[in-house]
């Protein structure tokens, strides 16, 4: 059976299903909410119901470009029973190794008579009813054409056609009726009017009014509810002259209103940041739920704003989107966002329970999602979740911005995405992609030239270059880098990850080790949580001999960075502090863990050598001071303590006499 063809709703026991818009709606009128990978799950069984679905097929559908466990699938299962109230798995059956099957009555659609609808004026007792109704009037309108513009998520209950000219779309309910009739005004050069069909006259608003080819008209009432409820605006024109051919004077209620001109931000088409948009988590309507979700979301929209990598919409303007019933395209169109993050809050028990899913606006691909319950009574308090959250975002952007820069063609991409996968290419630290790294920052910087953070990246690829052991002229890279800190500080003067990668720049290159402390401690004054600030300034604690301070610092850093995608350099950042205060088994526990997640990063091999050597584990540093060699055959135990920033300090001298031991040729 084709469930979209022939069904308006599903009934699963006292629980009723919307097939077009995807609601379900328990006995007592209460909207369920379901994740949005739930929620597609649960359409892809409604849409097949009553037959066997594969489990391939729906994590194929659902995660297409994903790699995700059973776990994922399982638990979407597990959320569909708890919505239709299935705890006997009568209506969602498993068949084992292979799939699921759903099972639901289907409540039939009311087919249009074969007669039209109103064949002539003056009799529309067939619109008496709830719901709402879409007059589209002009030349030559087509039914399919109005049918093919729309999305499946816009399609009517119910079709028909009034006189020669105007077709007539019936939505259940009116938010999905108006974002129908913004949609086809922008498809199609036609008029619109919006009506609900308890109050409908015999003459559609678009007619009776006058209205121009594009305009949406509908009644004051019906506008009041598209401000409020759909971020749509209206605003009243004065009513124009009446059709002449109907004789009909406009009523009280059917005053013209015409979508207003939205004014674009004119922003800098090479703006470097992405957006994005934290909405307020959906609750039940009119529980505490509702704050409780308002102000969590708050809670991250402060925190991300602290960054100076990304724009955050403010939390006022997303306040009003806590049930948007649009898409995610929609939303994102309305708001702007490249991003947005969204989910539900349900307490119960003396326990929150949280789900949230960040997605990409233009893809709707979901790019994690996480659920978690914490109690109540301290739910507001609890920074680490909010900071988790903010973590998990910055690497999904990360992470996909990457697999877009190396999927797509340079021209087609946003300024940001090709930021963002350079700085993911440069962490890769293999030679190839390292040097491809720089062409995209060079490439960004050139079109954003008043930008101070593709600056502040090409310093930090000097930086990389160097430790790496790749640059034959370390004086040169050091003068690159800090003509480009010094640009981008000039631009923006109070720029943390200019002053950041300015720091390291004269710890590393310039050996300028007090004036480096001095662009730490400005970074960190204006945003404490800045994981590399910290885990730097700790790593110059370090090198000067300062172990406490800089264990404090660094495992702070991680602290702070638990899910980084270049979490690697604060392991081995914090290996470097922990060698200082001579924790020599902590330092080997995290210097592994870092090579772990990147085994190109010489420098966490050579950490690892002077940490297993400082144990006594002389054959364990041997074996990874061959490593080193084999991935920087040059490197010699002299030639790094002239360069170390910790040369003049016990820590550079013990470390030099450490990597001796582990045979790393002087």
């Amino acid at each position: 059976m084709d469930i979209a063809e022939a069904s308006e709703r599903i009934l699963f026991g006292e629980v009723e299903y919307f097939f077009h818009s995807q609601r379900l709606v328990s006995a007592n009128g209460q909207e369920t909410l379901l994740r949005s990978q739930s929620a597609k799950v649960l359409h892809l069984l409604a849409c097949k119901l009553g037959n066997l679905v594969t489990r391939d097929e729906l994590v194929q559908d659902v995660w297409a470009d994903i790699a995700v466990t059973d776990d994922s699938l399982t638990q979407c299962i597990a959320d569909i029973r708890r919505a239709i109230q299935d705890s006997d798995r009568k209506l969602l059956k498993t068949v084992p190794k292979r799939g699921y099957i759903l099972n639901g009555t289907v409540e039939p659609k009311v087919l249009p008579p074969a007669e039209p609808l109103v064949a002539a004026r003056g009799n529309h007792t067939g619109f008496a009813g709830r719901g709402c109704a879409v007059a589209v009037t002009g030349q030559s309108v087509l039914l399919q054409d109005i049918m093919d513009a729309l999305p499946a998520a816009l399609r009517p209950i119910r079709t028909s056609i009034e006189g020669e000219a105007t077709l007539v779309l019936i939505y259940d309910e009116p938010g999905a009726a108006l974002r129908a009739a913004v949609h086809i005004g922008n498809e199609n050069r036609c008029a619109i009017s919006v009506e609900s069909l308890a109050t409908r006259t015999e003459h559609p608003l678009c007619r009776m009014c006058g209205v121009d080819q594009g305009e949406v008209r509908t009644t004051r009432e019906m506008a009041a509810f598209a401000t409020a409820s759909l971020g749509i605006e209206f605003f009243a024109t004065g009513s124009k002259e009446p059709d002449p051919a109907g004789k009909v004077e406009p009523q009280g209620q059917l005053l013209p209103l015409v979508p207003a001109d939205t004014i674009v931000p004119q922003l800098d088409p090479n703006d470097v940041l992405p957006t994005l948009a934290i909405l307020p988590l959906k609750a039940q309507a009119g529980s505490q739920d509702e704050s409780l979700g308002a102000l969590f979301a708050n809670d991250i929209t402060t925190a991300l704003s602290r960054a100076e990598d990304v724009n955050i919409i403010s939390w006022l303007s997303t306040s009003s989107m806590a049930s948007p019933t649009g898409g995610l395209r929609d939303v994102g169109h309305q708001l702007r966002a490249d991003f947005i993050l969204s989910g539900y809050v349900v307490s119960r028990g003396g326990k929150v329970i949280v789900s949230v899913e960040f997605c990409e606006t233009e893809t709707q691909f979901v790019l994690w999602s996480d659920r978690f319950e914490r109690q109540l009574d301290s739910f507001l308090e609890d920074t680490d979740s909010v900071h988790q959250i903010v973590t998990r975002i910055r690497k999904a952007i990360t992470l996909n911005e990457l697999r877009r820069l190396q999927a797509r063609p340079l021209g087609s991409l946003k300024l940001f995405s090709i930021l963002q996968g350079a700085v993911g290419l440069m962490y890769r630290l293999i030679p190839k992609e390292f040097n491809q790294a720089k062409t995209y920052l060079e490439y960004v910087s050139a079109q954003a030239p008043n930008h101070p953070a593709p600056l502040a990246w090409m310093a930090r690829w000097h930086v990389l270059r160097t430790v790496q052991g790749w640059a034959e002229d370390p004086a040169m890279e050091a003068r690159a880098a800090l003509h480009f800190t010094g640009r981008a500080l000039e631009l923006e003067p109070d720029h943390g990850l200019a002053l950041v990668c300015e720091g390291q720049v004269l710890v590393n290159l310039a050996l300028r080790l007090d004036e480096a402390e001095d662009r730490y401690s400005a970074a960190l004054a204006s945003n404490p949580n800045d994981a590399q600030a910290r885990a730097l300034r700790g790593m110059l604690a370090a090198f000067r001999d300062q172990g406490a301070e800089a264990k404090r610092d660094t495992e702070r850093a991680l602290h702070l960075a638990p899910l980084d995608p270049h979490r690697f350099i604060f392991l081995v950042q914090a290996a470097g502090a922990n060698i200082s205060a001579e924790d020599y088994p902590r330092a080997v526990t995290l210097a592994k863990e870092s090579l772990r997640l990147n085994r190109s990063h010489s420098s966490t091999m050579r950490t690892l050598a002077v940490a297993q050597a400082g144990m006594g584990d002389i054959d364990d540093a041997r074996q990874t001071a061959k490593e080193l060699l084999r991935l920087q055959p040059g490197m010699r135990v002299s030639t790094w303590l002239r360069a170390s920033p910790s040369a003049d300090y016990e820590m550079g001298r013990k470390a030099a006499e450490l990597m001796r031991l582990a045979g790393i040729p002087d």
